[in-house]
């Protein structure tokens, strides 16, 4: 899908990241679908990151892209099932 749209995709998790314990098949769900969220909304030609990180001993994984964003009205209810 990023391919088709000249998308660059970039991935950081870095060594020193710590394992952690969790749901591996929740958490790819959600992972694919920001990633395909963000491929969605990001115009050819742009990017879409997925960051690796801890913070305050915590893995923190984190998508990003070069897209429109999530309107402001909206960012309440994101997490909301439709």
């Amino acid at each position: 899908m990023a391919h088709a749209r000249r998308l660059h995709l970039h991935a950081r998790v870095p060594q020193d990241v710590p394992s952690a314990l969790g749901d591996v098949e929740l958490i790819d769900r959600v992972l694919v679908n920001l990633v395909e969220n963000a491929i969605h909304h990001t115009p050819d030609g742009g990017s879409v990151s997925l960051t690796c990180f801890t913070s305050h001993s915590k893995v923190v994984m984190q998508v990003s892209d070069t897209g429109e964003g999530i309107p402001e009205g909206d960012v309440p209810h994101i997490f909301e099932r439709y």
